[in-house]
């Protein structure tokens, strides 16, 4: 036997401990332990064979997730670049191309990214501009959420009221409770809101309040009869507030969009979009970064403008 042939044999002979991992395996319950493949390192069931799944190795890096706090992992893209991510991926949608710290920037709190030798904060919005920032996760339909946000701010220039949803389908089928989940939070999350801030505008005698509404609130639009009342209602509700704030020279606009390429609009196949398209004159859908910019000329209007419904819909209705 030659020593080659001999140090191959007793390699064989020499047991390693597999590294015992916290991941469950959710087909049998044990705790996965990690295993070496071609492509690095894996998770595997220690029931093999009578149990074969496998996983991704993870790397935790010791910093928690600024979103949930849960652990921050090393992930990798289909073409192999690595970004980090939250272990509690997909339900928690962090990601950064930089290392996540565990430091908090000193001027608007939010975490700090390691680039290079240094720390950058991570809001690209307070790296390039002077603004601070200050981000809730909670829901806009309910009253305490609203107030718990506003408690944190002392001035106010400007509220846009954006948060929406909708509900596809027949009026026969749908329930009490998706009929107040919409209603409540596309109508009147837009009164809590104003509710807290225009005291805060009142002080100052001034002050814009914009609410993002839709065109169907002008119009209606069949299997989304929810949508629309919850909308028209805003329309409303918009030119009610304008009228009562003019005095206190506070102005109330409302943004009424066509189709917008968002989330929103995912729930309808390609097939169903396309035929929106072609009854739409400028052929395309519209963009998230057209309704900011349409906000910000609304912003930046004459004084004299208020209590009017902007329709931006590339010329559908």
């Amino acid at each position: 036997m030659s020593a080659v042939e001999k140090a191959e044999k007793e390699l064989e002979q020499v047991k390693i401990e597999d590294e015992v991992t916290d991941v469950i395996c959710e087909q049998c319950g044990r705790n996965m332990v990690v295993k070496y493949g071609p492509h690095g390192k894996f998770l595997a069931c220690p029931g093999f064979p009578d149990c074969r799944n496998t996983k991704p190795y993870l790397e935790k890096i010791g910093v928690p997730c600024p979103i949930c706090g849960k652990d921050v992992v090393i992930r990798k893209t289909k073409k192999g670049r690595r970004y980090y991510g939250c272990e509690d991926n997909p339900e928690c949608e962090f990601m950064s191309w930089q290392k996540p710290s565990t430091k908090k920037c000193p001027r608007c709190g939010a975490y700090m990214l390691e680039k290079g030798n240094k720390l950058v904060c991570s809001d690209e919005l307070t790296q390039h501009y002077p603004v601070s920032i200050t981000c809730f996760t909670g829901d806009v339909a309910s009253p305490s959420f609203i107030k718990e946000c506003f408690s944190k701010i002392g001035h106010l220039d400007v509220l846009v009221n954006n948060a929406g949803i909708s509900y596809v389908g027949l009026l026969t089928d749908m329930s009490e409770k998706d009929w107040d989940n919409v209603l409540s939070t596309n109508l009147s999350s837009a009164f809590y809101t104003a509710r807290q801030a225009i005291p805060l505008m009142l002080k100052e005698h001034s002050g814009q309040i914009i609410n993002i509404s839709s065109v169907w609130g002008n119009v209606g639009a069949s299997t989304e009869v929810a949508y629309s009342a919850s909308k028209g209602g805003l329309n409303a509700f918009t030119k009610a507030l304008a009228k009562e704030l003019a005095p206190s020279n506070i102005r109330v606009n409302a943004i009424a969009c066509g189709i917008i390429d968002t989330d929103m609009n995912h729930c309808f196949t390609q097939e169903e979009i396309s035929s929106i398209i072609e009854e739409i004159p400028a052929d395309r859908l519209g963009t998230s970064q057209e309704v900011a910019r349409m906000v910000l000329q609304v912003i930046n209007s004459p004084a004299y403008l208020t209590g009017q419904i902007i329709t931006l819909d590339g010329g559908w209705q």
